[in-house]
């Protein structure tokens, strides 16, 4: 699984947020989907991490950590401040 975001300026597909506080991290590691390696070290890998309970709730189908809105888009709610 891929989490990824159009541009409108550019009108390509990019799996970060240009010009936010967290353009440096992709989205799968910013909303804390991928914080885990293969060998379930704490080190992200770029890919989703499927952990039962956790990020996916495989028995009702779904995702533990996004949340759909009524017109169908998903809804992120990131804070985080970053000096630069």
């Amino acid at each position: 699984m891929n989490i990824l975001y159009q541009d409108d300026k550019s009108g390509n597909t990019l799996n970060y947020l240009p010009g936010t506080p967290i353009e440096d991290q992709i989205l799968l590691q910013a909303l804390g989907l991928d914080v885990l390696n293969s060998q379930l070290d704490r080190q992200p890998d770029g890919l989703f991490d499927f952990v039962e309970g956790i990020t996916v709730m495989a028995e009702k189908g779904g995702s533990s950590s996004l949340s759909g809105s009524p017109s169908g888009g998903i809804c992120l709610n990131i804070s985080q401040t970053r000096s630069r």
